[in-house]
């Protein structure tokens, strides 16, 4: 019988994601550890061994695991984490047309 429950998830907050991957750098966290992050901004320390896919514009979403989630931070073709970035949700419920636009040249 099926109790509904399935296997924890590990959330993580920082102010951005450079917090995070600094983390993993100096091992205090390790990637498989962290299921989700919630950040203010993204930052650009991740640029060097990872790359962000947004989810805020075109069908993106649709590859979502947590609802929420923003970004899916991934090493090489695995998806390491997905991140809900408060910054760029508020935005985008303020002008999704913008946000969309800008998420699909920046992270596109």
């Amino acid at each position: 019988m099926s109790t509904g429950e399935g296997e924890p998830k590990v959330l993580e907050y920082k102010v951005d994601l450079d917090g995070l991957i600094a983390d993993f750098e100096n091992e205090k966290k390790y990637v498989k550890d962290v299921d989700l992050l919630v950040c203010w901004t993204m930052g650009d320390d991740y640029k060097d061994s990872y790359h962000l896919a947004s989810y805020l514009w075109g069908e993106q979403g649709a590859a979502r695991s947590f609802y929420g989630a923003t970004h899916a931070l991934y090493r090489e073709r695995e998806r390491i984490l997905e991140i809900i970035c408060l910054k760029d949700l508020i935005n985008y419920y303020k002008d999704p047309i913008a946000v969309a636009g800008e998420q699909k040249v920046k992270y596109g």
